[in-house]
């Protein structure tokens, strides 16, 4: 069930890194008239505004205990923070901040309120709090918005850089897991951890012990036989940890159970009725309990999407077909999962042409509309109210497109690195030469064509599978249809333009800035490639002269600008550094470390801290005097205990389904000078 959480992030994973038109001769930065620095204001705001997409109520995540600490410690002590920044790579913010929430990418807001009223924040106080939207109970909960997956930064020599729009090394699948794993245990009163959980909202011990066991009774009592008895064993000893399915089928049980706790935590009534927002949100997190159905019926085996195969883990999300499966498809018609993508970064995003890995879309606002949908912000009626919060997500636009591709010499100063500056100085004379190269062997992909309105939008190439030779999954999944005569495109304009007009009629006051989102990026109208066959918005693009994405499957070449900072490479991040990049597939790291923000810059890209194992399946993390520490197997299965599960993400198997580093063979030829040449160069973009 892991997996799933992070699967939702279906246009997170969206925003491909554009590129100057000549970045032989323009700058890294874009034309002053349309770039200024964030200032602190804005970096917070762009850290911590809701898209609508909170999930989790905060008064919970504030008082639970991790099970992953509890997997890793053996004890319930540790709180849900206690490691965050190690287990799921989370930057914690450095400055002070005016948001709940101190860590980049993490949200709260409180439910049911309108957008200018919605974010919590510190002043209002961290006790539990309840408020009042008419008759509806009004809690804050919590999500993550864009930084969450767009905020990086590189270390060396523990001095650590944050890097605003760089792809995040953060591992979503763990933050969502860890949240419905540990709430789950709740529920049954595992270790008495619900009675201790309602010792922190003002209930006394006798009352906390009576209120917990009633509640697991009830729990229990609505639990299928069969659960009852692999919930049972899980107590007694008799098994070490619950099966991925173990609560397949259970979903809407969970969600009702969900809501019963929150009821008591907040001292409500056993008939509150807790409004539809609240209440559809629990079932969102709910689904995720069961995970994927084992077939599917276009007769392919998902079960990697039960819990956590290959995909997934730092840096990556199987977003796209994940997203399409769980928002649009029925459980019968799943498409199978293992198609994998990287964290692209956004600086230059107003400048695209076209987004995602796949060129799907041109759309700015019905992608992060839809990026906040996949992540929680649910659809509430057939009419197409929803919880997104369409202002925010336009101020979060505004300060996205404000983000310039990092400057090598800005970041790595001599003051940064101190005793290493000698590693991280840029050599002109190499510069020169490896500039030769990239005309020869990489300026034809990389170097964009100017499309759109105004003809100043940017397009790259799209290279056929049987050019780039990558991994085919996320290409050959992303076409194919919701079900049969229903293209994933037609289905999402629908939906999205839904969400839009309703939006509007009910906001009248809005429609402006909402009109604003839309001309933001001077896309003219707005369109999405269908899978299969061009339809009438695309036809509408071409006359706004966009070009006609490939009908076929294949990857769009990406933008190189601040490419230093994007480690690791190849749109399913299957490769650590430049370097290996520029290897034969057969001799790039067919397993590798992630998860850190360790910077290499000989290679350009992670710093490896391991050896292989004996049985070359897993990797040895090294202490400080030498000695082997702990040992991570790469290869999980589809039936993966948990306490496995935490460990299989720190390190990549690239012999797995969606994670294959073959392919892009440009400049696997050069000399080894040749390639440092070229390196070299790539650090000045």
């Amino acid at each position: 069930m892991i997996i799933f959480w992070v699967k939702i992030l279906v246009s997170i994973v969206g925003l491909v890194k554009p590129i100057g038109m000549d970045q032989h001769t323009l700058s890294n930065r874009f034309p002053a008239s349309e770039m200024t620095e964030l200032s602190d204001t804005d970096k917070q705001d762009f850290y911590h505004l809701s898209e609508g997409s909170d999930i989790f109520p905060y008064d919970w995540l504030v008082r639970i205990k991790s099970s992953y600490e509890q997997e890793r410690t053996k004890t319930w002590d540790k709180g849900f923070f206690d490691g965050i920044e190690s287990r799921v790579n989370v930057i914690k913010y450095p400055n002070s901040n005016q948001y709940l929430l101190d860590y980049i990418g993490l949200t709260a807001a409180w439910s049911g309120h309108a957008s200018d009223s919605s974010d919590a924040l510190k002043s209002e106080g961290a006790q539990s709090q309840l408020r009042w939207v008419g008759s509806t109970p009004s809690v804050r909960m919590v999500g993550i918005n864009c930084a969450f997956c767009h905020v990086g930064k590189v270390s060396v020599g523990g001095v650590s850089k944050i890097i605003d729009g760089s792809q995040a090394m953060v591992n979503v699948q763990r933050l969502y897991a860890d949240m419905i794993i540990s709430t789950i245990s709740l529920l049954f009163n595992g270790d008495h951890q619900l009675e201790k959980f309602l010792l922190g909202f003002n209930y006394s011990p006798s009352e906390a012990k009576t209120l917990a066991e009633d509640f697991a009774s009830e729990t229990l009592k609505e639990t299928a036989f069969s659960k009852k008895m692999q919930l049972l064993a899980k107590k007694i000893g008799l098994i070490k940890n619950l099966s991925p399915r173990t609560f397949a089928g259970e979903e809407q049980n969970i969600a009702h159970h969900f809501e019963r706790l929150l009821k008591l935590t907040h001292h409500m009534k056993a008939d509150q009725d807790i409004g539809v927002e609240l209440r559809k949100k629990f079932e969102f997190l709910a689904s995720f309990a069961g995970g994927s159905p084992k077939f599917t019926t276009q007769g392919e085996t998902v079960e990697k999407g039960a819990f956590h195969k290959s995909n997934d883990g730092f840096t990556r999300l199987e977003a796209f077909v994940s997203a399409g499966n769980r928002i649009f498809r029925d459980r019968k018609d799943w498409v199978s999962v293992d198609g994998p993508v990287g964290l692209p970064s956004i600086w230059g995003v107003n400048k695209k042409a076209v987004f995602h890995y796949t060129g799907n879309t041109n759309t700015t606002l019905m992608r992060n509309v839809g990026q906040a949908l996949s992540l929680g912000a649910v659809i509430l009626d057939e009419e197409n109210r929803s919880a997104i919060k369409i202002e925010n997500i336009g101020k979060l636009e505004k300060l996205s497109v404000r983000m310039n591709a990092p400057i090598w010499e800005e970041y790595f100063t001599p003051e940064f690195v101190k005793k290493q500056e000698v590693k991280f100085k840029i050599d002109r004379n190499l510069v020169e030469k490896g500039q030769k190269h990239y005309q020869q062997l990489c300026s034809s992909c990389h170097t964009p064509s100017l499309v759109g309105p105004n003809h100043d939008l940017e397009y790259y190439p799209f290279i056929k599978l049987s050019v780039i030779g990558t991994d085919p999954n996320l290409a050959m999944n992303a076409v194919k249809p919701i079900r049969e005569g229903v293209s994933y495109s037609s289905m999402f304009v629908k939906t999205m333009d839904g969400i839009l007009s309703t939006y509007e009629k009910e906001h009248p006051a809005t429609r402006a800035s909402v009109e604003a989102c839309k001309e933001l990026d001077k896309r003219g109208k707005e369109w999405i490639r269908e899978s299969y066959n061009p339809n009438a918005d695309q036809a509408q693009g071409v006359s706004d002269l966009f070009p006609i994405v490939p009908k076929g499957s294949g990857y769009m070449a990406r933008n190189l600008k601040g490419i230093w900072a994007t480690a690791p490479y190849l749109h399913n991040n299957s490769v650590p550094s430049l370097w290996d990049l520029l290897q034969p597939a057969q001799r790039r790291p067919q397993i590798f470390e992630r998860g850190i923000n360790n910077f290499d810059p000989i290679k350009v890209g992670l710093a490896q801290r391991f050896a292989y194992t004996s049985d070359s399946k897993g990797i040895q993390l090294k202490s400080k005097d030498g000695q082997m520490m702990e040992k991570f197997d790469c290869e999980a299965t589809s039936n993966q205990q948990l306490s496995s599960i935490w460990e299989v993400d720190v390190c990549l198997d690239t012999k797995l389904s969606g994670n294959s580093n073959s392919g892009h063979k440009f400049g696997v030829n050069l000399l080894d000078s040749e390639k440092m040449e070229l390196i070299e160069y790539l650090k000045t973009l």
